[in-house]
């Protein structure tokens, strides 16, 4: 299943949220069949093929997925291809304006 932001209440502004909910239907895996409820993603390539739209990959959003036993932060820094897509960490250098 790939994200589909029709299935989640889009918005052009910030979010201010008074729960204890991830604010954007990316960072985490949902399931339509399990009540949309968030999991971590299994893999990096869950990730990718769950974020299947490059075009949707763009603005900083942080990816949360189990390696090795531990739940990792990832993001596409400096592009939109899949190999782009690398943990968050020290020294994440952007070598485009992409985001902005």
């Amino acid at each position: 299943m790939a994200y589909d932001p029709s299935l989640f209440t889009t918005s052009n502004k910030s979010v201010g949220i008074a729960q204890g909910v991830p604010t954007d239907g990316r960072s985490w895996f949902y399931d339509p069949l399990d009540a949309f409820t968030p999991r971590v993603f299994n893999d990096k390539a869950e990730v990718i093929l769950y974020m299947a739209d490059h075009e949707l990959r763009k603005g900083h959003v942080s990816y949360f997925y189990m390696e090795g036993g531990t739940v990792r932060e990832g993001w596409w820094a400096n592009g939109i291809e899949d190999a782009d897509f690398v943990e968050k960490g020290t020294g994440v250098i952007f070598t485009n304006d992409l985001f902005i």
